[in-house]
Order: C-alpha cells, then sequence, then structure tokens
C-alpha cells in the first residue's frame, strides 16, 4: 500500500497545543496519508479551550471530554493514551499522529512503534528531546502556523552564515551526503533526505525557513549541486577538494561512454536493468521507462546513466545490446512513451529449441514422456533461461523442455533464477500438438 494511503489515527491533546495550526496541521497529516480517526482530548467545561471548539466542526474532528478528577493532575492524558491502545489492538491502522508537546506520550510513540506502526509527533520546539526521539517523524508546530498578512513564513529563513554556524545542522547534512554518496562521491537527495530522518527524526528544512531540502542544501553553499533531469544530486565540497572527484556530466569532464562488452561484463549493472524491466512490466514484457528510472533511483539512488557515458536511460539501455526499445503514443494520443524491454534475441536459442516444430524423433521421445509423466508429476529440472515470458526448465535426464509462466513465478524471477540452477517443478499441462510442457514451480 502507497504511503498516501496509509490509514492514520490524529489524537490531539487540547491542552498542549495550540488552535492557530489547526490548517497547517490536517495538511501536513495529509502527507503521510488518510486521517480515518480525528479525536481530540480535554475538559471542554473549562474556558481555556474555547478557541478550539469553533474548529472542531469545520475539520471533523471528534472532542473527548475528559473531567480533571483532581486539581493540579491531568486526566487527559491518561484518556488518550487509553484510546491510543484500543486503537491500537483494532490492527486497523498504518500509524499516529501525536500532537502534543508532553513527554507523558513518550512511551506510547514507543509501543506503537514496536508493533511495526509509524508514529508521526507535532509538537512546539520546547518539547523533550525524549518524546521527539521516540517519534518516527517529529514536526515542531511552529512550522504549521499561517502566513502573517505580510506573506512572511512563519519562521525566518536563516543566513547561509547562520546555517554554516549551526554546527549539529552541518554535520547532519554532510554524514547524509557522505553516507548516501556512491563512488564518485555524488548522493542523491532523496536518499539524503531519507538518511537524515532516520538519524534526526525532528528534522525539517522548514524549521530554518526554506520549504524544500533542496533549497536548504543549496543555501548552506556545502556543497556541489546539479541537477539531473527531475532529479538533484549533491556532493560535498570539501570530498572534492580533497579527492578531486568531478561531477560526471561537469562541463569540460567527459566519461568515455562504455560499448556493449563492458556494460555486460558488470553483472551488478545487468542485474539492476533486468531487476527494474521486470518490476513494471507488463503482460506483454514491455516496460515504460518513467517507471523504470523511478524503480532504480528507488533501489539505488544514486543510479545514473551518466556515470557509463550515457546522457539518458534509453541510450544506456540500447547501448547494451541486451533490451529491445520502442515507442507509443501516451493516452493524451500526443506525448511519446519510450519502452523498453528484454531482447528475445537473448533467449533466442532456448526459445527456437522449445518452440520449434518437433521432428518425428522428437515426437516419439515425447510421447515416451508423456505416457511416463502425467499432469501433476513433480520432476527435478535445470534452469536453461529466464526472461520476460517465464522460465525455461530443461528436465533432468530428459531431452524436453517445459516452460515456467512469469504468472506463476515471484515478481524478481529474473534475478532469482540463473542458467544452470536446479529447480522443482510440477507438470500443470502437456500439449501433444506442439510436444511442449507447462509447469509450476513447487
Amino acid at each position: 500500500m502507497p504511503e498516501s494511503q496509509h490509514r492514520l489515527a490524529v489524537l490531539i491533546d487540547a491542552d498542549n497545543a495550540q488552535p492557530a495550526i489547526i490548517e497547517g496541521l490536517m495538511s501536513e497529516v495529509a502527507r503521510y496519508g488518510i486521517a480515518s480517526v480525528k479525536r481530540i482530548y480535554g475538559d471542554w467545561t473549562k474556558p481555556n479551550l474555547g478557541g478550539w471548539k469553533e474548529l472542531l466542526l469545520e475539520h471533523s474532528i471528534q472532542p473527548m471530554q475528559q473531567f480533571a478528577y483532581t486539581n493540579g493532575k491531568n486526566a487527559t492524558d491518561s484518556a488518550l493514551i487509553i484510546d491510543a491502545m484500543d486503537l491500537l489492538y483494532t490492527h486497523r491502522f498504518n500509524g499516529f499522529c501525536l500532537v502534543s508537546s508532553d513527554s507523558d506520550f513518550t512511551r506510547l510513540a514507543a509501543r506503537i512503534r514496536e508493533e511495526g506502526l509509524k508514529v508521526y509527533g507535532f509538537g512546539e520546539q520546547k518539547t523533550p528531546s525524549a518524546f521527539v526521539s521516540a517519534c518516527d517523524k517529529f514536526i515542531y508546530t511552529e512550522v504549521l502556523r499561517p502566513k502573517s498578512e505580510s506573506g512572511q513564513e512563519p519562521l525566518a529563513r536563516r543566513t547561509r552564515s547562520q546555517l554554516r554556524g549551526d554546527t549539529k545542522l552541518v554535520n547532519l547534512l554532510r554524514g547524509a551526503v557522505e553516507a548516501a554518496s556512491d563512488d564518485s562521491g555524488w548522493a542523491f537527495l532523496g536518499a539524503v533526505g531519507s538518511h537524515i530522518a532516520k538519524q534526526a527524526p525532528e528534522f525539517d528544512s522548514r524549521n530554518y525557513g526554506y520549504a524544500k531540502l533542496g533549497d536548504l542544501v543549496e543555501a548552506t553553499e556545502l556543497f556541489q549541486v546539479e541537477r539531473r533531469g527531475t532529479h538533484i544530486h549533491l556532493c560535498n565540497t570539501r570530498t572534492t577538494a580533497q579527492n578531486d572527484l568531478p561531477s560526471p556530466t561537469a562541463v569540460g569532464v567527459a566519461i568515455a561512454r562504455k560499448a556493449a562488452a563492458e556494460l555486460n561484463g558488470d553483472a551488478r549493472l545487468v542485474a539492476l536493468l533486468r531487476e527494474a524491466v521486470a518490476a513494471v512490466a507488463g503482460a506483454d514484457g514491455w516496460a515504460e521507462l518513467g517507471p523504470m528510472g523511478t524503480h532504480l533511483h528507488q533501489r539505488e539512488p544514486h543510479f545514473s546513466p551518466t556515470h557509463y557515458g550515457y546522457e539518458k536511460l534509453k541510450e544506456l539501455l540500447k547501448a547494451t545490446e541486451l533490451f529491445e526499445l520502442t515507442s507509443r503514443q501516451g493516452a493524451d494520443g500526443q506525448a511519446s512513451i519510450c519502452l523498453a524491454r528484454e531482447s528475445l534475441k537473448l533467449a533466442q536459442p532456448h526459445v527456437e529449441e522449445a518452440e520449434r516444430e518437433p521432428n518425428p524423433q522428437q515426437r516419439a521421445a515425447w510421447q515416451q514422456f508423456a505416457e511416463q509423466y502425467h499432469q501433476g508429476q513433480q520432476l527435478y529440472g535445470v534452469v536453461a533461461y529466464a526472461y520476460w515470458v517465464g522460465v525455461i526448465v530443461r528436465f533432468v535426464g530428459q531431452e524436453q523442455m517445459g516452460l515456467v509462466h512469469r504468472s506463476n513465478l515471484p515478481p524478481d524471477y529474473q534475478q532469482r533464477f540463473t542458467e544452470g540452477d536446479r529447480v522443482r517443478v510440477v507438470v500443470t499441462g502437456l500439449k501433444p500438438e506442439r510436444c511442449q510442457v507447462e509447469l509450476k514451480l513447487v
């Protein structure tokens, strides 16, 4: 399930949250999923919560009444925690949004995460670090306040010198870029952000007055920034100066295009490309290059055709001579969509052997095979080839071959099975007219 469809329970501690954040809060929650449950806890007989009452109906938030049993004691926290645990054990949610600046919810956040669910915390910058660290992601509510009438952001944008003077920020950014970088020293911005989120749940570029991480990074002027299509890549300027690592696409720096033999000799690259095609391909084996590129960057954030001397993925695929390329009209009738499919040339010898018209000797051998084996029979075989149609299997001790169709295989079968692998299969169908055997893995 994509993150945008995650079911979230939003629980607000009215005593420790301000009504002014509600618009920004609900907008922020929508970034992480769907707010299936929205509850706010407090003693609604007290006048201090009057600011919330006008907003509850507008945002469909359910008020939960909790009287204060004793002066000086907050019973609201206990009510919220009990409800949170009840909701947790329904197993209907993918995550919780806890809105409070109170450290009393630290153990609750940790307990929810122990169940494998996401916890998004929301609170003011005075929130104790224990609660902040207990969440997967923590958003300071100062950034959720509406803009002033002058149009200024809630938090002033920090200058270059102020950003560089923040030792914690500089170390965090440098460490993330170094951790996410490839051998050339360049890192994909998305991977940098993911690393930072794991290390510092409270990190948010808006805390420094910048809407996007890319804007913040550029403002520090600590990194070389390069845009490759829709993707942003970073390189630590200190590393570049020390190691003289140039940008693969920098002006005046040319990386020689690798030929087919050299590309195909890179087993990791070939496996990565075949995996990307198989992951997004349709029933006919054709995969759109757009989703392929997305899959490649998710799998290997630092991947770029420029590392191999090619500007575009299409050019790299063509150069390998391992893939067929074609194009078709998009849904709008104008834009042309480029597609790739693993070349049948690779599988052709095996395909031809499996599908060619059988001669009398082969028919006699197949008839003998059919008399000996039947549907449901289990056999051992050796993988002859794995391609977009499926896996061709040669039976041990037999001349016959069979096909395990891709519909009966795991999504990553082209990476899982290689020539010579021993497999156990069951006969699911026999085709006498073609002397073919249909198989399924056991």
